[in-house]
């Protein structure tokens, strides 16, 4: 049963981070990038208020460890694309590195949909 929720959690965190890089871009309409808006300070805000954890490994960790915070048995914890890229491709990139490159990629993905909804408005 533990695991089951962890699997969808764990899937809703992909299609979390999935809809970070691409919606922008997808889907058409300016309801969606207007969610998209709102969404990119919200989860920049959270990690920050967060210690750099995304609060789905925080509510991972309460399902099978008990614990909020658990860094030591969930290596995902803070860095749950960084902990999948490592394991997927064997690259090792330091914390710092990938918390920078996420936080540019993420801020220019919100202004490029920023720049379209006003771009839109006109």
């Amino acid at each position: 049963m533990k695991r089951n929720l962890v699997s969808i959690l764990t899937t809703l965190h992909w299609l979390m981070v999935l809809y970070a890089l691409i919606g922008w871009a997808w889907p058409p309409g300016d309801a969606w990038r207007w969610v998209y808006a709102i969404y990119i300070p919200g989860i920049m805000v959270q990690w920050w208020v967060n210690k750099g954890v995304c609060i789905i490994n925080n509510i991972e960790n309460l399902v099978l460890y008990g614990k909020w915070r658990n860094p030591t048995e969930n290596p995902a914890e803070g860095a749950f694309v960084l902990s999948n890229i490592e394991r997927l491709t064997g690259l090792k990139v330091s914390y710092l590195a990938y918390n920078v490159f996420l936080h540019i990629l993420l801020t220019g993905f919100w202004l490029l949909n920023l720049n379209d909804l006003l771009a839109h408005r006109q």
